[in-house]
């Protein structure tokens, strides 16, 4: 037959109704084929290793000196004290490297992937968090031998104080909508200041009494860590798990 409108001098033969059936199920077949398969978690892992901002490596380098710093030549007398000093330093930067997706406008283009925002934020959690423990075990370590103190009610104590202070700012983040790098830094930074100041201000017989009973630190540990999470599931409820396909 001839195409007068378009190609008025060649001629188009006719297609038969089952070459066009066969021609699109041989598409449908390609496409199922060739579907994304589920990411590997570890790979996501690793992935955003590579992609996290080196200041978090550095400042918990910077807290393990602080603390052998404040264990051999201060010679501080309160692990508490301590790890009060030291937990801001590695605070500070745990939230705006969480929910930046958001503060750097990619949260769309994250939802539009395989993975989903959602799953990367929990990987980056993950990594965070893994490397924040290990730190904060490490000083509390220091400071039971270098001071005599015991490791268990230091440990507790330090992980109460960090899920704190992360539960405050994200939740901050969250409640107000903040959406800049530089007002979310500002917002850790006097959280953490307030943790220092409260390092200074707090004598030495309330630490004693709070380390004497470990029922209250288990408890605020564990409030804390839950406050923590509650603000975590609230920030992935406005992300996206499944990216364009299910396959995620």
């Amino acid at each position: 037959m001839k195409n007068s409108n378009i190609f008025p001098d060649e001629y188009i033969p006719a297609v038969k109704p089952s070459e066009i059936e066969k021609t699109v199920d041989v598409g449908q077949r390609y496409i199922s084929s060739h579907r994304p398969r589920k990411t590997p978690l570890s790979r996501i892992f690793f992935d955003q290793v590579k992609y996290l901002s080196p200041a978090i490596w550095i400042l918990q380098l910077t807290a393990l000196a602080a603390a052998s710093y404040f264990c051999g030549q201060l010679n501080v007398n309160n692990g508490f004290r301590m790890m009060l000093a030291v937990i801001p330093i590695i605070s500070i930067v745990n939230v705006p490297e969480l929910v930046k997706d958001m503060l750097f406008d990619m949260s769309e283009l994250e939802r539009s992937t395989r993975i989903g925002s959602g799953t990367v934020m929990l990987m980056r959690l993950l990594i965070i968090s893994i490397t924040d423990i290990f730190v904060l075990s490490f000083a509390a370590l220091m400071a039971s031998g270098m001071l005599g103190k015991e490791f268990i009610p230091i440990l507790l104590f330090a992980l109460t104080v960090y899920n704190a202070e992360n539960a405050v700012c994200l939740g901050v983040v969250r409640l107000f909508g903040m959406r800049s790098r530089n007002s979310v830094v500002c917002l850790c930074a006097a959280v953490s200041l307030m943790t220092i100041m409260l390092a200074a201000i707090v004598n030495n017989d309330s630490f004693a009494a709070v380390s004497e009973n470990m029922l209250f630190l288990a408890l605020a540990a564990v409030v804390t860590a839950a406050a923590f999470a509650v603000q975590i599931i609230f920030m992935t409820k406005k992300t996206h798990f499944g990216g364009l396909s299910n396959e995620n």
